[in-house]
């Protein structure tokens, strides 16, 4: 990942975090104390589930996966990465895995409600397995490979 879209990461997390205190400043204004222990939960929870990719041994590929995660923040969907298990195609996989037109595929340019999608990236033999899974998919799941070269 070059200098300028690192750069742009940290910009978004940067701007949600500011966006994270200002909802538990007004809370907290407001003396909704339940609200912000509710709210802390909430982030508490979301960063849990990134921690998969901050323990992959591989930072290019953790970088990517997070941003593939904000552009889908961006229409509405939530990225959850259940399972990232994937050793020597790094590279290859960042090159071919576009998961945000995958997700604009599914819900368009903004999703009408919140969406969730699990997503579990396997290594096999010969290629790499991509399952996304979500209620709003027809069977639940739609999964696509990417062969190895």
């Amino acid at each position: 990942m070059d200098a300028s879209k690192a750069l742009a990461m940290i910009r978004r997390l940067r701007h949600d975090f500011g966006n994270h205190l200002q909802v538990i400043g007004g809370y907290t204004e407001l003396g909704y104390a339940e609200e912000v222990q509710d709210y802390i939960a909430q982030i508490v929870r979301e960063m849990n589930e990134e921690k998969i990719l901050f323990e992959l041994d591989n930072p290019e590929l953790s970088l990517f996966l997070l941003q593939q995660k904000l552009y889908a923040q961006e229409v509405g969907v939530m990225l959850n990465y259940q399972v990232v298990d994937i050793t020597t195609t790094a590279s290859e996989l960042i090159e071919e895995l576009d998961l945000f037109a995958a997700i604009k595929s599914l819900v368009g340019e903004q999703a009408k409600e919140e969406v969730v999608i699990n997503v579990s990236i396997y290594e096999l033999v010969d290629q790499v397995k991509v399952v996304l899974n979500s209620k709003l998919l027809t069977d639940n799941f739609k999964d696509f490979y990417i062969k190895k070269r």
